[in-house]
Parts: C-alpha cells; structure tokens; sequence
C-alpha cells in the first residue's frame, strides 16, 4: 500500500501541467472580421430600402471563461427611392423620383456571453452600446443634396453561433439588430453576417 502513495502524488503534478497546458492554448485577445447583408427595419417610414451591405472588425478580449468585450467598428451601405403621386407645384409633374445613398460608420463597445459546452461549437449572445455617424447623398428635382448628423447613440443586440476550427482560428454566423431610431436619421436594422476570428 505505501508503494501506491508516491504513485498517486506523482499523477497529482502531472494533471496539473496537463491542465495547465490546455489553458496556455486558450487565446484571450483576438481580432475579427464580419461581413454581411442588412435590411432596414422600415417601420411607418414611405421610403423604400434597398437590402444593404455591412462591413466591419473588431478587437476583443475574453474577460472570463464565458464573458467577452470587444471594440467594433462597422460600416453599411444601402440605397432608398421614393415616388410621390401628387403633382408638386414647383415643378407641374405630377410625380417626382426620389433617390437617396446612406451610409452608416458605427463604433460599438460590446459584451458577450458564451455558452461554452464540449464541442467545437459555442452559442452566443451580445448587446452593445455606442455612436452612429450619417452620410446621406439624395437626388431630387434634379439636384443633388448632402446631409449628415453629430455622433448619435447607437445600440445593438444579437445572438450567434461560432465554429472552432484550431485554437487559434474560428468562424462564426450572427444576427444583430441595430437601432438609432430615436435619433435624426436613425432606422432599425437587421443585419445578418458572417465572421472570422482570429486569436492571439
């Protein structure tokens, strides 16, 4: 019995530095790229929205096993057209072609929670808060005009699903919905995107 002592207290050690080097291979901090499509959210709003396009990256740090913050930045793009069917007075024509290009430049500050399980792949749910810049190009009675806002606040919510390719590299899909609708350009959006991420 006393020769199983050692034995036992030997193996004690080694899971230590076992478990210590799973751990090791845990990337706390990485970079992300997304890309995806976004839908305007048009509410009682009589313009028509294009489906648009979302870009952005990220830098995020994992805080706690399942906890995650990270700094985002996302541009999107969309166009919208409205036809009235009144005549308009300036002009005698009795309609009149509006055509306008928004773009949206969003800074985020987001927190995440992960529904970490034993397989390579993690729900997830978000919600972040921050600042939305405007730049509106519109087209109508055959002038060109420019407008843009201060920086709004902005938030967003959203849930995903990512894939773990190696320690280092993953993939994910999400679902975010982003609003600034209390605000002077703000509408709802739904935006549905695609990820990399890479950890270091």
């Amino acid at each position: 019995m006393l020769l199983k002592k050692p034995t036992c207290f030997g193996v004690l050690p080694l899971c230590y530095l076992l478990s210590s080097g799973v751990l090791a291979d845990e990337h706390n901090a990485y970079v992300q790229l997304n890309a995806g499509a976004y839908f305007v959210d048009m509410g009682n709003s009589f313009m028509n929205y294009d489906p648009g396009v979302t870009v952005g990256a990220a830098l995020g740090y994992r805080i706690a096993d399942r906890f995650r913050v990270e700094g985002e930045f996302k541009y999107l793009s969309n166009d919208a057209n409205y036809t009235s069917n009144f005549t308009w007075w300036e002009t005698g024509t009795p309609s009149v072609k509006y055509n306008a290009t928004q773009q949206q430049f969003v800074f985020l500050l987001n927190g995440y929670y992960d529904f970490k399980n034993q397989t390579p792949f993690t729900p997830f749910i978000m919600a972040g808060v921050g600042g939305s810049h405007w730049l509106i190009e519109e087209n109508y009675f055959g002038h060109a005009y420019e407008y843009e806002n201060n920086i709004d606040f902005t938030y967003q919510l959203g849930a995903g699903l990512n894939y773990k390719y190696t320690d280092r590299l993953s993939f994910d899909v999400k679902y975010n919905y982003l609003s600034d609708d209390k605000t002077e350009f703000g509408l709802g959006a739904h935006q549905v995107m695609a990820g990399i991420r890479l950890g270091f």
